[in-house]
């Protein structure tokens, strides 16, 4: 029983490190795709938006992420995808 609880007390700073990463570089893919979408590449930006909902779907930038695939397609002219989006 002491033995389980050793384990236990080690593996839990690890997966709240884990947790604290995901944040990061979901953070990291979010500024990166409002990097392109600043510039213009509406495209880039958009498929990197759509990774972040891949990569992070319960993740906190979710719902940014989906509105700016809306304004993807609209700046792309693409306004049946833009509504469907938003």
């Amino acid at each position: 029983m002491r033995t389980i609880m050793i384990i236990i007390l080690l593996i839990s700073p690890v997966q709240t490190a884990i947790g604290g990463w995901d944040s990061v570089e979901e953070e990291k893919l979010f500024r990166f795709a409002n990097s392109l979408f600043k510039e213009g590449e509406y495209r880039a930006a958009l498929a990197e938006y759509k990774r972040l909902i891949f990569l992070y779907p319960k993740g906190d930038r979710v719902d940014e992420a989906r509105y700016r695939i809306g304004a993807c397609y609209q700046n792309l002219e693409l306004y049946h995808n833009a509504i469907a989006a938003y």
